[in-house]
């Protein structure tokens, strides 16, 4: 049985070896992706109506539903976090 040490030179060639395999693995899982998106026909169509729907959902209603109340209650950091922990505090049973 050989007794070998690892040397910094070593531990630097497998460092370097297993970047190079993970940029392999990275390459081959986009380049399977992105084979897969240029041969879809109806796919792309209902990834566009996703992103859509999801900008809507993100963007659109976001603004209309969803105001930001603490503004409304007052500018001052310190006051939103007094009036958040009273809030929470006043709602126990």
């Amino acid at each position: 049985m050989l007794n070998i040490k690892k040397t910094p030179y070593l531990s630097r060639v497998n460092t370097y070896l297993y970047i190079m395999r993970m940029k392999n693995v990275v390459t081959k899982i986009w380049g399977f992706y992105v084979d897969g998106f240029k041969n879809m026909t109806i796919g792309k169509t209902l990834w566009l109506l996703i992103l859509i729907k999801l900008f809507i959902i993100f963007c659109i209603l976001r603004v209309f539903f969803f105001p930001n109340f603490l503004n409304t209650v007052t500018d001052d950091e310190n006051q939103k976090d007094d009036y958040v922990s009273s809030q929470i505090i006043n709602r126990i049973p």
